[in-house]
């Protein structure tokens, strides 16, 4: 079981789907008494650092990991923070990190290694396809065209490219080009894309 004590409940929310996505069938949000919740969770605590500060939590973090209840990750709003937070967390993320960093800290204190990103947002995003001026830039991409290039083809501004380029992207887990190649290489025949 996977317990999230942060107070940005968007995030939380996020971070919950991707980890359950990613394998992780049980995963809780703390409630309003956060002790309390972390007292009755076993697993791993993942743990915004401004509440892994506060008395009551780090009383709670100390008895379950002393007891062996639960791991800890500590997200941490930069490499500074992380030091001082008053026990020893089993791991330290940045909240800024990307997926599978975030992802590669929760799986070094699991039993079992979380889903790859790939897969995670696999799942988590239902397959949907290219729109056609998606799959018309995405051609043109495979066929190593910058967006400059395929700005010019379409008689578009480049930042439209970028814009159509970067949302295919988003909505389908891919960071950069070389994961969209990736990507196409999965395609199936007569199709743009898995």
């Amino acid at each position: 079981m996977v317990l999230l004590v942060l107070r940005e409940r968007l995030f939380a929310g996020a971070l919950a789907s991707l980890l359950r996505t990613s394998g992780f069938s049980e995963v809780r949000l703390a409630g309003p008494d956060v002790a309390a919740s972390m007292r009755e969770s076993t697993g791993i605590v993942i743990v915004d650092l401004t509440e892994a500060k506060e008395p009551r939590v780090v009383s709670a973090i100390r008895e379950g990991r002393a007891t062996g209840r639960f791991r800890v990750v500590v997200l941490a709003a930069d490499a500074s923070d992380a030091q001082d937070v008053g026990y020893s967390a089993d791991a330290v993320c940045l909240r800024t990190e990307t997926p599978e960093r975030l992802l590669a800290a929760v799986g070094s204190v699991s039993e079992r290694a979380p889903a790859s990103v790939a897969e995670s947002v696999g799942r988590y995003r239902a397959e949907k396809p290219l729109t056609e001026r998606e799959s018309d830039i995405v051609r043109l991409v495979r066929r190593g065209y910058k967006n400059r290039e395929i700005a010019l083809e379409w008689g578009i501004r480049e930042q439209t490219v970028k814009n159509i380029l970067s949302k295919a992207m988003r909505d389908r887990g891919l960071r950069n080009r070389v994961d969209v190649l990736r990507w196409l290489e999965g395609a199936q025949p007569g199709r743009v894309g898995p």
